[in-house]
């Protein structure tokens, strides 16, 4: 080996997949080790002062020699303070509960004082034997950590804890920082984290000097018998018995023994047995290379089609490795990470907290089995068949130092995996929907008769207070008349409520329903409100090209100021007063919009209120959806159509497409980010509110595209929401803002119910909200709570009960009296 030695500024090296002057930006797959543990506190619960104290939601108390946490809500912690422990450190806890789930643990130091989820560590618990376990949980500080609080559960429960012990971690002075190749040289990258200086030795047996504080560079000649395959390093350091290792995988295409080669078209599979990896090639240029670290027979399952390749494997008991080449286009980990051009995996634009580190995810976050990598050479899509399977996932691939080039895996408990290779021009989209296979329908919780007097449970209970009703249960939220609820009210009683008597407060729900106004004489009011949002909120704000910008806190680390969310958020307003009034400013408006739209990739940018710009969120696919299709609705345009198909592809990653909980199939993750960068993270955590938006879209598009199953997917929501609603207790008939897979307990807040009895009306082709009529020769547009008939020169609503009275608008402008007579 070779060295270099880096001083505090660090060089640049090209061959290296980061810069490491920017070596914030270097993901580490492979952490610093630890060298020893020491114990240095201990509870073990003999008597009553070594209890911890209670803090919210849970009561605790000693007995047997135990610490028993009775849990009576979603948020239980408890605390204890008076430490004096250097980090970092490992916690250890020997405890069994009633309930599965996560846990988490908090700490403070001498320079952060107070709580917070960037000072925290999460782990899964195990209740399936009722014996007690002990959980290892590593709190990452180089402070003095002075407290620590313990957050159990998730739900209501009780935790049983035997023992906790703190144990000071004392790490490897020297970790290998980065690993990297060209066509000649490895290189590791060595730091001295110390303050002392150390003396290393590879297997060469040549010995280097690695000053504190200071980098190394040791660089090895890549050997034949290293090309294809892993190539492990182990250094040694003096006076310590531990060794730094690190694996690499060599790629070099010409090395490849050609033991068997399939062509077909632009398409070239070659076989090398001694190594057992296959290596593809399109247009005679390597684009990627499949291995296994079991020997298996690949080349025979070998598919060649008109325009891919496919690959079925089957490997029980070992690793499946996939890696691309060229530089990054757009990729996927369905659930985790939507990636465009230039991004990297695992960054922190969406999550600021240690659990930005997405490579190697925890199996339930996973909502389909699907990773995508594309490059400007070739379009590669990997999937497998056991919801368990712990995979891998790295652009650019940081686990073998390679710019260009892009690492999916498949590391434990898989039995059959398909790899689809196609030119690069491939949209992504069409990966998504070959692996899309819609689960088998939840049972729904209750009939029809039952979620109706459940949800009216919830309108005349929790959410209702004198006035009118809450968004969400609790006085945190204001009490309005809201017309959403007021609609959906009048929808299920046939009866006005009176507390929209003297006003009407537009929305109050996630799925809009303004027929209120329509049935109390308020349709001029309705349209003057519309039609001064649109002028005055939305044309000013939209600029010449279209689009829509956002300038605000949330704008922190995205590449531009605008997203397809924002945008699609935008054109579906404008485009949906357009399809209601006929209104040609609004139509223009919109289309210019649906125009620019159609240069985003990845569904963004919908909720920053809370949420990054950058962050994937389904709302973003469900307002593109929508917008698509009304702009197909107006014009016709077969292009808008498929772009709407296009955008509701986008939103099935975040569905769960398997599980094998009561409620997880159909649940949607709203977004692959944290709020404020931090806390809650909602990956892995459904927010099937706004997947009933979502499925509200794809209902709409359903009426034109029978390419996919569209209903079926947006009922497969719908009654994923009605298992997550509150059957019972103080919010009874509201539904959770989200919903916790592992433990299938419900968290706050908690939601009015407006959007799932709209869906079920729709999915029962019922009048749920107001409804476009236009009457094919003359062109005239109605707007009313019914459907209209155009029949001999009149206007008649034959769906509309025998009595009702209501108002209708006509063309836009006019106001019209309808009154239904036998």
């Amino acid at each position: 080996m070779k060295i270099r030695l880096i001083a505090a500024v660090l060089l640049t090296l090209n061959i290296l997949s980061f810069s490491l002057a920017d070596q914030n930006k270097i993901i580490n797959p492979y952490p610093r080790a630890i060298v020893s543990e020491n114990q240095v506190w201990q509870c073990d619960f003999e008597t009553a002062d070594q209890l911890f104290k209670s803090l919210h939601d849970c009561s605790v108390k000693l007995a047997d020699s135990m610490m028993i946490i009775d849990s009576v809500g979603n948020d239980p912690y408890l605390h204890k303070s008076g430490m004096k422990i250097q980090g970092p450190a490992i916690v250890k806890v020997k405890m069994k509960s009633t309930v599965g789930g996560s846990g988490q643990i908090f700490y403070t130091t001498n320079k952060t004082p107070g709580w917070s989820e960037v000072q925290s560590s999460r782990f899964n618990l195990s209740n399936e034997s009722g014996q007690f376990m002990q959980y290892s949980i590593k709190l990452e500080t180089t402070d003095v950590i002075t407290a620590l609080r313990l957050d159990p559960m998730t739900t209501v429960g009780t935790a049983y804890i035997d023992n906790i012990e703190i144990y000071q971690i004392i790490m490897s002075p020297l970790e290998i920082i980065q690993a990297g190749y060209n066509e000649q040289n490895i290189e590791y990258t060595i730091k001295n984290h110390a303050k002392d200086r150390y003396i290393i030795s590879n297997d060469d047996i040549s010995e280097y000097s690695i000053e504190p504080g200071k980098t190394l560079i040791l660089t090895e000649t890549v050997k034949a018998e290293h090309i294809n395959q892993y190539r492990n390093i182990a250094i040694s350091i003096k006076g310590l018995t531990q060794k730094l290792t690190r694996p690499i995988f060599l790629w070099k295409p010409e090395m490849i023994k050609k033991d068997k080669v399939i062509n077909k078209t632009n398409y070239t599979a070659i076989f090398d047995k001694n190594v057992n990896c296959l290596q593809i090639l399109i247009n005679s240029k390597p684009v990627a290379i499949i291995s296994c670290t079991n020997i298996f027979n690949i080349i025979d399952n070998v598919i060649f089609h008109d325009d891919a390749i496919e690959v079925k494997t089957n490997g029980k008991d070992c690793q499946l490795f996939v890696h691309t080449q060229g530089e990054f286009q757009a990729g996927l980990l369905a659930g985790l990470e939507y990636l465009s051009k230039g991004e990297i995996s695992s960054d922190t634009l969406d999550d600021r907290t240690a659990s930005h580190l997405r490579y190697e995810p925890e199996s339930y976050k996973i909502t389909m089995p699907l990773m995508i990598c594309q490059t400007d050479l070739v379009s590669m899509a990997l999937s497998w068949d056991n919801p368990n399977c712990q995979v891998s996932y790295a652009v650019p691939d940081f686990y073998n130092g390679r710019e260009n080039q892009q690492r999916m895996a498949l590391l434990n408990n898989w039995n059959n995996a398909r790899i689809l290779i196609a030119n690069p021009q491939t949209p992504i989209e069409d990966f998504i929907i070959a692996t899309a296979k819609l689960p088998t329908l939840p049972d729904s919780p209750r009939n029809w008769q039952q979620q109706i007097d459940l949800c009216l449970a919830a309108f005349n209970g929790p959410i209702k207070d004198d006035g009118g009703w809450r968004h969400c249960a609790g006085d945190h939220w204001p009490v309005q008349p809201y017309a959403d609820h007021a609609s959906t009210l009048w929808r299920l009683t046939g009866k006005i409520p009176a507390e929209i008597e003297k006003t009407i407060v537009p929305g109050g729900g996630h799925i809009n329903n303004d027929s209120i106004y329509f049935v109390t004489n308020r349709a001029k009011q309705w349209l003057t409100m519309k039609k001064n949002a649109v002028q005055n909120i939305i044309i000013s704000q939209q600029q010449p090209d279209g689009s829509f910008r956002y300038n605000g806190k949330y704008r922190q680390g995205h590449f531009e100021d605008t997203a397809s969310g924002l945008c699609a958020l935008n054109a579906r307003s404008l485009l949906d007063f357009a399809y209601y009034t006929g209104d040609t400013q609004a139509q223009a408006a919109g289309l210019k919009a649906l125009q620019y739209i159609r240069r985003f990739q990845v569904p963004r940018g919908a909720q920053v209120w809370e949420v990054p710009l950058h962050t994937p969120d389904i709302m973003a696919s469900a307002h593109a959806v929508h917008a698509y299709t009304r702009g197909y609705e107006l014009t016709g345009d077969d292009e808008l159509l498929k772009q709407a198909r296009r955008w509701a592809i986008t939103g099935l990653p975040f569905v769960y497409m398997w599980g094998d909980k009561p409620v997880s199939c159909y649940s949607t993750i709203a977004v692959y980010g944290a709020t404020n960068w931090v806390a809650p993270n909602w990956i892995g955590l459904p927010v099937q509110w706004c997947g009933t938006v979502f499925a509200d879209a794809l209902l709409l598009l359903s009426q034109y595209d029978k390419s996919y199953d569209w209903r079926k997917l947006a009922l497969g929501i719908t009654i994923a929401a009605e298992q997550m609603q509150y059957p019972d207790g103080a919010h009874i008939g509201c539904l959770p803002d989200s919903f916790e897979l592992q433990t299938q307990s419900r968290r706050p807040w908690d939601i009015n119910p407006t959007a799932l009895i709209i869906l079920r009306l729709k999915l029962s082709d019922k009048p749920a909200g107001l409804i476009v009529s236009i009457d094919p020769d003359s062109g005239k547009r109605i707007i009313a709570p019914y459907k209209a008939d155009f029949v001999n020169g009149q206007i008649l609503f034959p769906e509309a009960p025998d009595g009702i009275e209501f108002q209708a608008i006509l063309n836009g402008t006019d106001i019209i009296p309808v009154k239904i007579s036998s």
